[in-house]
């Protein structure tokens, strides 16, 4: 019954408000007027405009500028600008001193600077340094005596019993010829490699990228015995015949060798040192589009590395050029 009661009181006091003070029922927005500027202010809810009629609420720019009227002012030395503050005491410690937008003005900051050597610690077991991004996180380390990841999976693989010979044996037998995805095994690596594949699907690859590709697999050659690439016994013939009618010493596979180009990861059919002249040797494959739109990439590339005289033979059309 209280309840209800206060309900009714509430709407009653509300009608009265209203009926006193000249206000429009917007649909479901009520609006009064501020009583020193007569803005019109917009209320969603009847209580909230009750409570504005009680209090006789301004806008936000006549309350500014009220609360400013009771703050104490004084005027900044640097740029003279007002400044209020809530209480004497504040105004006073703070009178011969410059404002926010002013305190700035002048000052030099100095930057600490670290040295990389007290971001350097030993591991206590096999001595290799380790090295910290913040001197919080080296300081900490020494406190609990941290070892390095190495001495980690050491002790890890240490402390691990041995797996038997048998049980190898029935892991080896039940993998074999199954991927991780029907063995029901979930990689983070495979995870990754899914979402960096699904990205990636349609860009092309940068320049940097297919160099470090190229060195990689010549590396991966080297090492595996294939030191030179396939060559062709007829061009080998053809640039000695040439070196003889131009008076150039062309080095090709069968005279010292195919010059390799290291910073871009290439090797040339035939190269004259003393002359800078590179030789290619095109054989029919070389006119297919795609293969011709790599062969321009490729000199341009070597031509801008080495700034040399480059010349074409194209076996088809029997023809020497220079580009």
């Amino acid at each position: 019954m209280l309840e209800k009661n206060v309900k009714e009181n509430t709407i009653n006091e509300t009608r009265k408000l209203l009926e006193k003070n000249e206000c429009n029922d917007i649909g479901k927005v009520l609006e009064r007027k501020c009583p020193i500027c007569n803005v019109s202010l917009y209320y969603k809810h009847k209580e909230m405009l009750r409570r504005a009629l009680k209090s006789n609420s301004l806008c936000h720019s006549c309350s500014r500028k009220e609360n400013k009227s009771k703050l104490f002012k004084r005027i900044c030395p640097k740029c003279k600008k007002e400044v209020f503050h809530t209480s004497k005491y504040s105004m006073k410690y703070a009178l011969d001193k410059p404002c926010k937008d002013c305190s700035h003005i002048g000052l030099i900051y100095q930057e600490k600077s670290i040295d990389p050597k007290d971001l350097v610690r030993n591991c206590p077991v096999c001595g290799k340094e380790i090295q910290y991004k913040r001197k919080s996180m080296k300081k900490r380390a020494d406190k609990e005596n941290r070892i390095c990841m190495h001495c980690v999976g050491n002790i890890a693989i240490k402390s691990k019993p041995p797996i038997s010979d048998e049980t190898r044996e029935k892991l080896s037998k039940y993998r074999k010829g199954k991927t991780y995805k029907e063995l029901g095994i979930i990689c983070d690596l495979i995870k990754r490699g899914e979402n960096i594949s699904k990205r990636k699907t349609g860009i092309p690859f940068t320049k940097n990228h297919c160099l470090s590709l190229r060195k990689a697999k010549i590396k991966w050659l080297i090492n595996n015995g294939f030191i030179f690439p396939v060559f062709n016994r007829k061009a080998c013939e053809y640039l000695d015949n040439l070196g003889k009618e131009k008076g150039w010493n062309l080095q090709h596979a069968l005279n010292g060798g195919e010059y390799y180009i290291e910073a871009l990861g290439y090797w040339v059919d035939g190269y004259d040192k003393k002359r800078n002249i590179v030789v290619e040797y095109d054989e029919p494959f070389h006119n297919k589009p795609l293969r011709i739109l790599k062969d321009e990439n490729r000199m341009k590339e070597i031509k801008r590395y080495l700034q040399c005289q480059f010349y074409r033979y194209s076996v088809t059309k029997d023809e020497l050029k220079e580009h």
